[in-house]
């Protein structure tokens, strides 16, 4: 008798997020920019993943595929600086990176 081939569907892994985390802080920037306070506490504000998801890149490099996304933003303001925090959510290939290196890191020494 011949039965019908069933196949596993993958199981859905539940997302892991990170606590948030310092992106941003007004002020002045190394390369001379200035972070303006506003900007941050708008993009807090603002965001919304639904909408538009901002992606988190490696190094600006677009070919090697992103390393997962930001889940949600907060501003918060001390003493006239406004420091922008997320909570990001990293991938696969974001984990994969960091275990390797990490390893490799260990055998340098």
């Amino acid at each position: 008798m011949n039965r019908p081939v069933s196949y596993a569907l993958p199981m859905s892994k539940p997302n892991l997020s990170t606590d948030f985390v310092r992106i941003a802080q007004s002020g002045p920037c190394v390369d001379g920019r200035e972070i303006k306070p506003e900007w941050l506490t708008q993009m807090a504000e603002t965001y919304n993943p639904d909408t538009y998801t901002a992606l988190l890149w490696p190094e600006h490099r677009r070919w090697a595929g992103n390393f997962g996304h930001v889940l949600e933003l907060r501003a918060e303001d001390a003493d006239g600086v406004v420091t922008l925090s997320g909570r990001l959510c990293p991938n696969d290939q974001y984990i994969y990176e960091t275990v390797s290196y990490t390893h490799l890191r260990a055998h340098e020494t």
